[in-house]
């Protein structure tokens, strides 16, 4: 065996543990059995020597010292009768040895499982097993492959369908897996349809034995598994493993020399009508699910730029619907299928997650014509966003899209019209970017359940994202769709009362996951004591307001009533001196004094003479008499009151300088009114 092949051994329950391999934990060792339910028994360091007859199921475990399973521990009549036995302990627990024909008298058994890390299984120990089904030896880390198998070959199992073998012998130093014409050969004969070989060392993988043996595979599972060798004869079935629909490859670990093509930067640029043949690379062309996750460890990076017109020689008849390629290393996916690519016309779903991928052509996922389905999470597309965003607006302009993944991608923003088109979403999933606002369509469908806005950077709900919220049609089938957890959203001030109000008052929005920061930037949980804390503080901000609205105010009406006292006093002053001025011309005609001997002159022509004299004059002299009160002619008319021997020009200024003007207009105005 090769140095690398042992260091991988000893190494292996590491791997396993990392990998997430769990064992059942025993807490209790004290001999005991409970019924799980009427026909379910459940026992703890101990083989009950008897049971009761409507026991079906029954599971056993937690051994602190080695036990040796027996022909007699399955003697009483009352265990020919269950169906279902499984036997476990935890790791670094007592060897368990199974002895020579132990499970005869279990003649009605459908389901053997044995799962006991340090274990060791006699020649003869699977004889009597005819009606077994299922037999599950998965965390036999202590058991020889070779030996299991020699066993294996030689039992009566004869009715056996379903064989699970995961983490197998993994402890062991000097052995592994040697799958050859005999082990295929053998799933042949035994119609095997369900086969788990993950997490174990396969020696040898015999491709040309397996193609001619694996008829009545339905699922296989080699995840996890170190694949050391395969051979191959390159003889062809012409239609291999035709019942298989499930296989699962993720995890494996390469032959360690080609182990190297997973480190490597494998750039494909500008190629057009590549033709790829992978007949003779796959034989699972009828599996309908296709897992090939962190297929290189996740160390491979795979650059696909500018590939137009890729052809294989994939039947387009091939009935693959689900397939995933998560940390594959696809960092660029820019392919354009022209129709070419016609195997995928039947793809529902497809997971390219945790890949770093920073471009995918929308002309790759548009030519899926049934995607429903599909998982972009974990990679690097605001980098799409940025440098190519009308591309990344079309990758989801298909109206079959019924689940969208696009969690933790570094997304900034999205466009408003991108997912306008998606008018069967039922599940978007945005969570994990750094997305500020729902700003983006999503109400052209009526059956969404979840949206996903978990762990973004949202501070507040504005109004137009409420009304867009708002005219979102849920399914019917919704109860909590809408999650908001791990946004630092702020509740700190009165603007954000709507939003909150909002939160709390639709059923659709799971307000008890969600916290907030106050105005001392302390968290708490979004309920109705903040919205009252934020009433509060808007009631005390409209108070304010108004304090300062009137403490604005008073300044300028007090200014305003010093200008209206001004102009007050001003008038006021105006008519005092007014009034003054009227009292002394009063007086003074009253007087008689020089220069006011008249109240007025009056001057107009001759012609006028009997108008003027019938109409203005004699009426106006009454007025003046019982205005100023005294009987004294206050008129001055020129035929009347011109000396003789004296200018006209003389008179005239002589009759103007002896009359009160001031007075005369005073009461002219009252006269004409």
């Amino acid at each position: 065996m090769t140095p690398y092949v042992c260091m991988f051994i000893s190494l292996y329950p590491l791997l396993l543990n990392v990998t997430g391999y769990k064992f059942d934990a025993c807490s209790d060792f004290n001999p005991q059995c409970y019924k799980k339910n009427n026909n379910s028994l459940i026992c703890f360091n101990m083989f009950p020597v008897v049971i009761e007859y409507e026991i079906l199921h029954v599971e056993i475990g937690c051994f602190n010292n080695m036990v040796n399973i027996a022909k007699t521990t399955f003697s009483d009549e009352s265990w020919w009768t269950i169906q279902t036995l499984r036997i476990y302990n935890e790791m670094n627990q007592p060897w368990v040895i199974l002895e020579s024909n132990c499970f005869v008298n279990l003649k009605s058994l459908k389901e053997l499982k044995i799962n006991i890390p340090v274990s060791s299984f006699d020649y003869g120990s699977l004889n009597g097993l005819d009606a077994v089904t299922l037999l599950d030896v998965s965390e036999c880390t202590r058991e020889i492959p070779d030996k299991f198998f020699n066993i294996l070959f030689n039992s009566s199992v004869l009715q056996l369908k379903r064989l699970a073998m995961s983490s197998f012998g993994r402890e062991v130093a000097n052995d592994a897996f040697h799958l050859t014409d005999t082990f295929w050969q053998f799933v042949k004969d035994r119609n095997v349809s369900s086969l788990d070989l993950s997490y174990v060392m396969i020696m040898d993988f015999n491709r040309t034995a397996f193609t001619e043996n694996c008829d009545s595979l339905t699922d296989i599972s080699l995840k996890g598994s170190y694949l050391l060798g395969f051979s191959s004869d390159d003889v062809q079935s012409p239609s291999p493993c035709k019942s298989l629909r499930f296989v699962d490859i993720s995890d494996i670990i390469l032959p360690k020399h080609i182990q190297f093509l997973c480190q490597l930067t494998i750039p494909f640029e500008n190629y057009s009508n590549v033709s790829i043949k992978t007949l003779a690379l796959i034989d699972y062309l009828n599996a309908e699910t296709v897992l090939s996750n962190q297929f290189c460890n996740g160390q491979s990076t795979l650059i696909l730029r500018n590939i137009t017109k890729l052809h294989t020689d994939i039947d387009c008849n091939v009935q693959l619907k689900n397939l995933s390629l998560n940390g594959v290393g696809f960092k660029v996916l820019d392919i354009e299928t022209d129709g070419t690519l016609c195997f995928l016309n039947n793809l529902k779903v497809l997971s390219l997650n945790d890949n770093n991928m920073d471009f995918i052509n929308p002309n790759l996922i548009q030519s899926m014509r049934k995607l429903s389905y599909l998982d972009l999470s974990y990679n690097n597309l605001a980098y799409m966003m940025t440098n190519n965003e009308t591309l990344f607006e079309q990758l989801f302009r298909s109206k079959t899209l019924k689940h969208i993944n696009l969690s933790y991608n570094k997304l900034l923003r999205l466009s408003h019209n991108m997912f306008s088109q998606c008018i069967n979403l039922q599940t978007l999933n945005l969570s994990g970017n750094y997305l500020e606002d729902i700003d983006f369509y999503i109400n052209q469908t009526r059956t969404l359940r979840t949206f996903d806005m978990s762990y973004n950077q949202i501070n507040v709900l504005s109004t137009d994202t409420i009304k867009l919220l708002n005219s979102v049609h849920w399914s019917n089938e919704t109860k909590c769709g809408l999650y908001l957890r791990g946004n630092p959203l702020r509740c700190s001030l009165c603007s954000h009362l709507e939003y909150i109000q909002w939160l709390l008052s639709r059923t659709y929005v799971n307000a008890s996951d969600l916290r907030c920061a106050n105005e001392h930037g302390v968290l708490s949980e979004v309920n109705q004591q903040v919205s009252k804390r934020l009433k509060h503080l808007c009631e005390e901000e409209a108070r304010k307001k108004r304090v300062v609205l009137l403490s604005s105010l008073l300044p300028t009406i007090f200014v305003i009533l010093i200008i209206v006292s001004i102009i007050g006093s001003v008038r006021y002053m105006r008519r005092k001196k007014s009034e003054s001025n009227r009292v002394n011309a009063l007086r003074r005609l009253r007087a008689g004094d020089g220069d006011c001997e008249f109240a007025v002159f009056f001057s107009f022509s001759s012609n006028d003479d009997e108008f003027v004299s019938e109409h203005v004059v004699d009426p106006f002299r009454d007025h003046l008499k019982r205005a100023v009160g005294i009987d004294r002619d206050l008129i001055c008319v020129g035929d009347e009151h011109f000396r003789f021997g004296h200018t006209i020009h003389d008179e005239v200024s002589s009759a103007l300088a002896f009359g009160c003007c001031s007075v005369v207009q005073q009461l002219l105005e009252q006269w004409l009114l």
